[in-house]
């Protein structure tokens, strides 16, 4: 399972290039969230298996370990088998998710595009980024 000490290991330099990079389709997300009221949000992907029990597993667990409450929200992602999910911190969405047999792994999401709707805008967005770590020093 992807823990979300993995992807925290990841350095920190390619979120300070998709920050120069230009374009405003690109959303930052800098883990804390948007309110003191609110809860950070943490992606989760899920097995392929009984969509349907997905938030019910991850409800119960988090009840179990002291997270869940009317606090505990979840939000579609655009993407099948991922959803994001609003804890109070990393250490209880990596808890959560090693206790979950369908989950997979939890990831902080530092940022998000839209994807382009024309044909070989991924090529020019990954030269934008190689652009902006030449003029940064990487």
């Amino acid at each position: 399972m992807t823990t979300l000490r993995t992807l925290l290991a990841t350095p920190l330099v390619l979120v300070a290039l998709l920050a120069a990079t230009p374009s405003r389709a690109v959303r930052l997300s800098p883990g804390a969230p948007a309110s003191a009221a609110a809860r950070p949000r943490f992606l989760f992907l899920y097995r392929d298996t009984l969509p349907g029990h997905w938030r019910s597993e991850v409800r119960a667990v988090a009840d179990m370990l002291g997270f869940g409450g009317d606090e505990l929200a979840f939000e579609p992602s655009r993407r099948d088998s991922f959803e994001y999910v609003a804890l109070p911190d990393a250490a209880a969405a990596a808890a959560v998710a090693r206790r979950c047999v369908l989950v997979r792994g939890c990831f902080d999401v530092w940022a998000e595009s839209e994807p382009a709707d024309h044909e070989g805008s991924g090529q020019r967005a990954w030269e934008r980024l190689s652009e902006a770590g030449c003029a940064a020093g990487g």
